[in-house]
């Protein structure tokens, strides 16, 4: 009984906050159709096909990295230890190049928006608590729309490595694990999706919306198999913030920043509500 009057308070003060967020950004016009068209960003100083051959480079190579250290390894397979050796080589080997290549790329088109601060990563972190309501009022609505559905209660932990640091919190590699998808993973990732792949969908279409949606759906579908179908809808919502985040504030830091919190957050939740 207790547990049941703690999830409705928690959805009624997110329902109640998502209203305020909602109402707040209609009144400063951030969900004008003007606000979603005319790029604030300079992408044209590289044509699409660099933009999305960087970003294919970024990803590229990590998984080729990936792949090298798998076949050189004697670590026993499929363990946790393994699982987080190939991830710090991916992510390590990924990022680097990432930002290489930002770097190359503010050189010429220094109005892009790549640039990362420090202050921009904690101003990040405050747009995060502004949309966490809504993402989160979307993320109990994928729950009940896919139990509607399907008739299958879905899991309340939806990504396997906060499954792993609830069923053994003990276990430091369980920890490594969960430290690279709170910080290695959001770096590697917004690269990739917001200042490579959104960059280059906004330099072929000239429309925020478009290189908005379109970078978001490719985000959530490249998670499938990693996280249930039902949290897909939810991780489009995150990348939607994230992504609008990007093109009004033009700051890369503020998209790492919000998906670092995102993910960090999550962490705390699954090990809060599973004392």
């Amino acid at each position: 009984m207790k547990e049941f009057a703690l999830a409705n308070l928690w959805t009624l003060t997110n329902l109640l906050g998502a209203v305020v967020v909602v109402v707040w950004a209609r009144s400063a016009g951030l969900l004008s159709v003007q606000a979603w068209q005319k790029p604030l960003r300079d992408t044209k100083p590289h044509p699409t096909s660099v933009w999305i051959a960087c970003a294919v480079m970024v990803w590229m190579t990590g998984q080729v990295a990936g792949s090298i250290f798998l076949g050189l390894t004697k670590l026993t397979p499929d363990t946790t230890q393994m699982h987080v050796m190939i991830a710090a080589t991916i992510y390590v080997v990924s990022i680097t190049v990432g930002v290489v290549l930002i770097y190359l790329l503010m050189a010429s088109a220094p109005n892009a928006g790549l640039k990362t601060r420090i202050t921009t990563l904690f101003r990040g972190f405050m747009l995060l608590l502004v949309a966490w309501p809504v993402l989160t009022i979307m993320g109990i609505l994928c729950v009940y729309g896919w139990f509607m559905i399907t008739g299958e209660k879905p899991q309340n932990l939806g990504h396997p490595t906060l499954r792993s640091l609830v069923d053994d919190p003990t276990d430091p590699w369980v920890w490594a694990l969960a430290s690279l998808a709170v910080i290695a993973a959001p770096i590697q990732e917004e690269i990739i999706y917001r200042g490579l792949l959104q960059s280059a969908l906004l330099r072929a279409s000239n429309r925020i919306w478009v290189a908005v949606g379109a970078s978001s759906l490719i985000f959530a579908l490249a998670h499938l198999g990693t996280v249930p179908n039902h949290a897909i809808p939810s991780l489009f919502m995150l990348s939607v913030c994230i992504g609008f985040a990007f093109e009004r504030t033009r700051s890369l830091g503020v998209a790492i920043g919000m998906h670092i919190a995102f993910n960090a957050a999550n962490v705390a939740l699954a090990i809060l509500t599973t004392q």
